[in-house]
């Protein structure tokens, strides 16, 4: 219990100063030096906590100081403010992740990186770089000509970097990780299932890799919460230590052989995974079980996991603050302390393994509660019947994928086979996430943010209580209050469909559709339409279009042809008639434009080029072009070249930015200016390129948006919105809505002020 009040403990403390910029990474050092010292004067039951606590925790800050300024100093932080570019000798850290794809079905890539050098001098960094048309493995170098940017506050990382250049590997990964990253590669092509899906969903049991997974079933796995099954764990690390320390035992090796070899096994496996934060958990979970174990020890499993989680903190301090982190080790307590209880009550009503398969899903989800409200929209309902069925997948797959992995290189027909038997567990996998995520009521309605965590910890107090205390009364008392928080949470969805629900909000002329990572903006009066852009997914676009009732649209303006402006263009097209488009000119021979085009001109839709001189009427609104000119040639790209428009209604103005970047909002500031000097009405912004630090201080002051709609996409890998344009925005006084935080954004105005309400 020492240990697990101790990890607890540098748990909450490490989270508070690798969250918070503004705290200087020096004071865990004097904190952990302040417990240690005062345990020397504590009582002897006391002494053994406060001296791990304060030990623990001086080793993690002397680590979070030593790592702050190696891979996020503060020069490095001054080069990406200033958005410098520069040549640069990148070392890719992890597998790099698919962030969007283009027309053309080409990936964009994001993944962590650290500087080698900068303009050929020697140097060190931590950062994330935003790449397209090459595939990178783990361990290369790369170089290139790039372009920093601001990484954002809260970021373990010092920087962002876009290249200006092609991407020339310079130097392969060491000979160790040149094989793994074969032998993955080898594996992942000789793969054979009953679907596609199910195909990838059998190395993403056996490794973890899911690239090729459909994002449909992507989504309706995280809507079933099943998307741990293909995030390695403890029960993964367990089955392959289970495999390798049965072949040692047949093959006669004594405790040591046997300790070696599956320590060997299970360092092999976490370096063929990659360094996730819930496979670090479970190795070194594993490891240190396999140890006490080789000592002879009685073995915690409690103790192993605090002890795993201390030494994880002390290497890693930013893991204090990564989901994945979190969870997994959330889940582990919550399967170690919750689940023997509620498997011996359930079993007296149940067969014994339904309760026992029961009680670990239910208590692994129990304790990921306060983390899990923070990642999704309310209670799944189908969570845990849907593990529950999906399960008794996991372990025969994985088994089948990891004796195909090893026979990858030697024998390709046999991994095929292996695979494919395999993939008959992943294929009941794939039609239960089908089944459960297409039913009603995906979500359960609950509390979110931080009244979310806290009702979360009351929840599994309550439930601590009714199984465990030996006290009557408080038995009833925590039984009362179950029943209630399940009362409660039943009627809510029965509840909105009969009160008046606050979303959209009434009257509503702007609303900001929650299109992820992309821009959509819709404006409404007297029955006619306008819809700016259509990010990228058609049918985020499609729901928000619905939702809202909108089967016409009168006018569509697609500010240039980025993707996550473009993209869902087929679900704003799906089954309404859109009158008018109004495009940039700029020269643009991106798929994209010829596609969105195409797409229009089959639609009968009336296309026109956007020029200063375009302007009209949308029911009360009028409406007018600021730039670009007719063949923006003034823009240097084709961000620079989004269409500007302004909106003047008796009630509020809206200025809309596209992606124009600062040196383009300077070229407007005076347009602007003009056009809204002489109105005393509210204004709305929708604010350029997802709030990115490319923004005009300038433009800002001199309007002084009343409401600024940042359009952004949850964990973005950008860092939108950034820590300049926020301050900015604040600076000049204006209300910051978020679509990440908020939903869809909808606004009204009336009598001179405005109104809003949030989807979320």
């Amino acid at each position: 219990m020492t240990l697990s009040i101790a990890a607890l403990g540098v748990w909450a403390i490490l989270a508070i100063f690798t969250a918070n910029d503004f705290l200087p990474v020096w004071l865990p050092l004097i904190l952990g030096s302040s417990v240690f010292a005062l345990s020397f004067f504590a009582n002897e039951r006391r002494r053994a906590l406060a001296a791990l606590l304060g030990g623990a925790l001086l080793l993690g800050g002397v680590s979070l100081w030593v790592q702050t300024e190696l891979t996020k100093p503060e020069w490095l932080q001054d080069v990406a403010a200033d958005q410098t570019r520069a040549e640069v000798e990148l070392e890719i850290l992890n597998r790099p992740k698919v962030i969007y794809q283009n027309f053309d079905q080409e990936p964009v890539y994001g993944v962590a990186v650290f500087l080698k050098s900068i303009d050929k001098q020697p140097s060190s960094g931590r950062g994330y770089l935003v790449f397209d048309g090459i595939e990178l493995a783990r361990g290369v170098t790369v170089g290139m000509v790039g372009t920093f940017e601001p990484a954002g506050r809260n970021s373990r990382d010092a920087f962002f970097i876009k290249p200006t250049s092609n991407l020339d590997v310079i130097a392969d990964p060491t000979n160790t990780q040149s094989f793994v990253n074969q032998l993955r590669a080898s594996y992942v092509s000789n793969l054979s299932g009953v679907t596609p899906d199910s195909k990838t969903l059998v190395a993403g049991l056996a490794i973890g890799e899911i690239s090729e997974l459909s994002e449909e079933l992507e989504a309706k796995m995280r809507v079933v919460s099943l998307t741990h099954l293909v995030a390695v764990s403890g029960s993964n690390c367990a089955i392959v230590v289970g495999m390798v320390y049965l072949i040692a035992v047949g093959l006669r090796f004594g405790r040591t052989g046997r300790t070696v070899i599956s320590l060997t096994g299970l360092a092999i496996y976490i370096l063929l995974i990659g360094p996730d934060p819930s496979v670090l958990r479970a190795g070194v979970m594993a490891a240190s079980v396999i140890i006490m174990i080789a000592l002879g020890r009685r073995t915690w499993a409690l103790n192993a996991l605090a002890l795993a989680a201390l030494v994880l903190l002390i290497a890693d301090p930013w893991l204090a603050v990564e989901f994945g982190f979190g969870l997994s080790v959330l889940a582990t307590a919550g399967i170690l302390l919750m689940a023997p209880a509620m498997s011996e009550r359930l079993s007296h009503r149940m067969p014994i393994p339904l309760a026992l398969g029961l009680s670990v899903t239910m208590a692994a989800q129990l304790f990921c509660l306060p983390l899990l409200m923070q990642l999704q929209p309310g209670l799944p309902t189908y969570s845990v019947v849907a593990n529950l069925l999906a399960g008794p997948m996991v372990a025969p797959v994985t088994v089948l994928g990891m004796v195909a992995l090893a026979l990858s290189p030697i024998a390709p027909w046999l991994t095929q086979s292996l695979s494919w038997l395999a993939s008959l567990g992943t294929w009941v996998i794939e039609i239960v996430a089908i089944f459960f995520a297409e039913l009603p009521i995906a979500y359960f309605p609950w509390a979110t943010g931080l009244p979310a965590s806290i009702l979360s910890v009351l929840l599994i107090l309550a439930v601590a209580a009714w199984l465990r205390a030996g006290i009557v009364p408080v038995q009833k008392l925590a039984a009362g209050a179950l029943v209630v928080i399940a009362v409660s949470t039943i009627s809510v969805p029965a509840a909105s469909e009969i009160l008046p629900k606050a979303w959209p909000v009434k009257d509503w002329e702007v609303v900001a559709c929650d299109v992820g990572q992309g821009d959509a903006l819709v404006i409404q009066s007297l029955g006619r339409t306008a819809l700016i852009d259509v990010g990228r997914d058609q049918d985020l676009i499609n729901s928000c279009l619905s939702e809202l009732k909108i089967s016409r649209i009168d006018l569509l303006v697609l500010t240039h042809f980025d993707f996550d402006h473009v993209g869902g263009l087929d679900g704003a097209l799906k089954a309404r008639v859109v009158s008018s488009a109004i495009v940039s000119g700029f020269a643009d021979d991106r798929p994209a434009t010829a596609i969105s085009l195409e797409r229009l001109e089959q639609a009968g839709t009336s296309v026109i080029t956007a020029d200063p001189s375009v302007a009209g009427v949308l029911g009360n609104f009028s409406w007018k072009i600021l730039a670009p000119t007719k063949e923006a040639l003034e823009a240097k790209d084709s961000n620079d070249a989004s269409v500007i428009l302004i909106f003047s209604g008796p009630e509020m103005d809206l200025l809309l930015l596209g992606d124009l970047g600062e040196s383009g909002q300077k070229r407007i500031t005076a347009a602007a200016k003009r056009a809204l000097l002489s109105s005393s009405k509210p204004l709305v912004l929708k604010v350029s390129h997802h709030g990115s630090n490319d923004q005009s201080a300038e433009l800002h002051e001199s309007l002084r948006p009343d409401l600024a709609l940042i359009s952004v996409g949850e964990a973005n890998g950008y860092g939108h919105p950034g820590a300049r344009a926020l301050e900015i925005l604040l600076s000049s006084g204006s209300k910051v809505l978020r679509t990440d935080d908020l939903g869809s954004i909808a606004v009204s105005a009336k009598d001179g002020s405005l109104s809003w309400s949030g989807s979320g």
